[in-house]
């Protein structure tokens, strides 16, 4: 029994400096309030870089984490085929709500 908990002790040792650059993603379109939850619990118990989620989610996952974890966001996803000032109203309005750590905007070639 030791030496099993002695090899997950190493192996989270061992992750720790990966997973510190690790966003813990969640942008399904049908996510839930309860899924969004766990992964912030999930990127606290990790040690995750952040978690990246959608900007609906933005402010009540920030409150959740209560600084112990930066929230990330995407600006345009999945597609990109926003027009660019949808684009900026999105990510003003995100930083304005919680002033998250990232925030990605998919972009469409055209």
């Amino acid at each position: 029994m030791y030496g099993i908990r002695k090899e997950i002790f190493i192996m989270n040792n061992e992750l720790k400096p990966i997973l510190a650059r690790v966003d813990h993603t969640l942008l399904s379109q049908t996510a839930t309030w309860y899924q969004i939850r766990a992964i912030c619990d999930d990127g606290v118990k990790y040690g995750c870089a952040s978690v990246c989620i959608p900007a609906s989610y933005v402010k009540q996952a920030a409150e959740y984490v209560a600084g112990k974890l930066p929230i990330c966001t995407v600006i345009g996803f999945p597609n990109g085929y926003d027009t660019t000032a949808a684009k900026c109203f999105e990510a003003a309005d995100a930083v304005k709500t919680v002033r998250p750590k990232w925030i990605w905007s998919s972009t469409s070639v055209g």
